[in-house]
């Protein structure tokens, strides 16, 4: 998939990514005379020491060429930097005004927005039944319940999660936004609002009512209502040819060598295809943060702002949940909106902390979102530390009798029940077993401790995570954070299915060495008499079982390539 293999010296690299990081761009704003870390960063240096002291060590060990930061904070930018390359082969460092980073998901914030607008303005309902707008083509009625614009910016419209021909690497295999959905949209396997499952397809069924409702292609709309208002003007979600100098090339890194990733093109792209700069984004989320307007533009109204960016949809009250478009984060008791964008070559986050008045958006040019993690995990803990929580202990008042009852292999509900992508749904088991001291083991490393009858404290982290019961009694879902996750039945279960092929091919093996036997002794001229039916199926016998063993070699190579789950976004290879 990946073209255009460039080694760079270790040694230059990290020397480089020291000495010619972009400077930064900082606020006006005068240095307080003591640090108070409590309420966030309020001291510029101090902040640009903090993040200069992360960002190019943890570049240098996870090779990351390049990376951008910006953070917001009563109504302006606080802190801007770039750090490394966006480039390596031209060595243009990143510029957070004017190197564009594609940021995958975290487009979907725009897409959300836009929606918002048409719901401010009477255009729609968010509980419509999305039918009632569409003309195209029609989402079957599979359950009773209709999908509505709500469940569709939720993630909890109940679309499989298929992935074959989301992109293409040429823009003139672009299809318009309609006819790729009318063609494409996965089917429907569970009813509307019932569980969170990540929906690319339903984002994008979002922009495409968008278009419906606006009677605009859905980048003008986006260009006239979104961009301009907040004087965006690197911001794009088509290709940027009038920037491309400034567009940074992704990389992954094997081998000791970085390989850049080509651009290609998202047939699904209100949900991931959008280009722009840190700078761009701290004009988005300043107005997010401050109901809807940037300097002289307004985008929504405060009231629809705290709308979009309350609660709608939670596994459990308990449990992190879901506001149009953002996701809860709950980091040492502070409540974040934040979402994340991933494809090969680049990773970004953006968060914002309402209540602080803060907002941070970071990018970086390597499909490892380690380092965002890493940068988020710190920045919380150094501006909102809680004191120490490495251990959580458990009062025992939530002792459950029997814990055997949640012990068993689960998987995340996103994978695809529709297509051949469901092979890799075998690589996202893992296992919940019952520790000797009546606590649960994820994994073989998370430690749970009960505290209710089907609520569960990790032993480190705090975190709380729901089981859910069936209408039988029996525990069928696991609830962390967002994200839900089904118990498997014996039959679905990675050492079954691998019993069950292990089997299939030793018979085919079997099958192809009598054949080759049997051709060996007529070779021999050893008289074997058989009637001419038998001879026949004697050989269809044969060629079957080799067919079925290339298959299986097939599916095995298939299953242990990790670039073939990349490849399926092109389409089947």
């Amino acid at each position: 998939m990946f073209h255009c293999r460039l080694s760079v010296p270790k040694l230059a690299f990290i020397l480089l990514i020291h000495l010619c990081a972009s400077s930064a761009t900082l606020a006006q704003t005068p240095d307080s005379g003591g640090v108070n870390l409590s309420a966030g960063p309020n001291d510029i240096r101090e902040l640009e020491t903090f993040l200069d002291g992360l960002f190019p060590q943890t570049m240098e060990e996870l090779h990351v060429p390049g990376a951008v930061f910006v953070l917001v904070r009563n109504g302006e930018i606080f802190f801007k930097k770039g750090y490394g390359f966006a480039n390596l082969e031209t060595r243009k460092l990143v510029d957070p005004d004017k190197t564009i980073f594609r940021i995958a998901s975290v487009s979907k914030l725009i897409t959300v927005t836009a929606v918002m607008q048409l719901h401010e303005r009477g255009l729609v309902n968010l509980n419509d039944d999305v039918n009632d707008y569409l003309e195209r083509f029609e989402i079957p009625a599979t359950f009773p319940q209709p999908i509505t614009f709500a469940h569709l910016i939720t993630h909890t419209a109940g679309f499989d999660d298929n992935r074959i021909g989301l992109a293409t690497q040429n823009e003139e295999d672009l299809l318009p936004l309609g006819d790729f959905l009318a063609e494409a949209l996965p089917p429907r396997v569970r009813p509307p609002g019932r569980e969170y499952s990540y929906s690319r397809h339903g984002i994008a069924l979002a922009g495409y009512l968008v278009e419906v409702v606006s009677g605009q292609t859905f980048s003008d709309y986006v260009e006239r209502n979104i961009l301009q208002p907040l004087g965006m003007t690197r911001s794009t979600f088509r290709f940027p040819r009038n920037f491309t100098s400034d567009l940074a090339m992704g990389y992954s890194y094997r081998d000791r060598a970085y390989d850049a990733v080509p651009y290609y093109y998202f047939q699904t792209g209100p949900e991931a295809a959008f280009n722009t700069t840190a700078t761009d984004m701290a004009a988005f989320m300043i107005a997010q943060l401050h109901g809807g307007v940037f300097e002289d533009g307004r985008i929504l109204a405060e009231a629809t702002v705290r709308f979009m960016q309350a609660r709608h949809f939670a596994h459990d009250t308990r449990l992190p949940g879901l506001a149009y478009g953002f996701y809860e984060r709950f980091e040492n008791g502070e409540r974040a909106l934040q979402h994340g964008g991933h494809i090969p070559g680049f990773v970004s986050r953006l968060i914002l902390l309402p209540e602080k008045d803060i907002g941070l958006f970071m990018a970086c040019n390597n499909d490892r979102f380690k380092l965002l993690s890493t940068v988020t995990e710190r920045f919380f803990d150094h501006y909102f530390s809680v004191g120490d929580s490495t251990a959580v202990q458990s009062t025992g008042a939530g002792k459950v009798r029997d814990l055997s009852r949640f012990s068993g292999f689960y998987r995340t509900n996103e994978y695809s029940r529709s297509s051949i992508e469901k092979i890799f749904s075998l690589r996202k088991q893992f296992r919940i077993s019952v520790t000797d001291e009546g606590n649960l083991l994820v994994r073989g490393k998370q430690l749970w401790t009960p505290v209710g009858p089907l609520v569960f404290r990790n032993a480190v982290t705090g975190e709380l995570s729901v089981f859910k019961e069936d209408g039988h009694g029996k525990v069928d879902r696991w609830y962390r954070k967002r994200f839900a996750f089904e118990k498997l039945r014996f039959y679905e279960t990675l050492s079954f299915h691998l019993a069950v092929f292990g089997s299939a091919a030793l018979v085919f093996l079997l099958g192809c060495l009598v054949w080759l036997g049997g051709n060996r002794m007529r070779i021999m001229n050893l008289k074997i008499r058989a009637a001419a039916t038998e001879r026949r199926l004697f050989r269809l016998t044969g060629v079957m079982s080799s067919v079925n063993l290339l298959f299986l070699s097939g599916l095995t190579f298939l299953f242990l390539s990790h670039d073939r789950i990349d490849e399926f976004t092109f389409g089947i290879p």
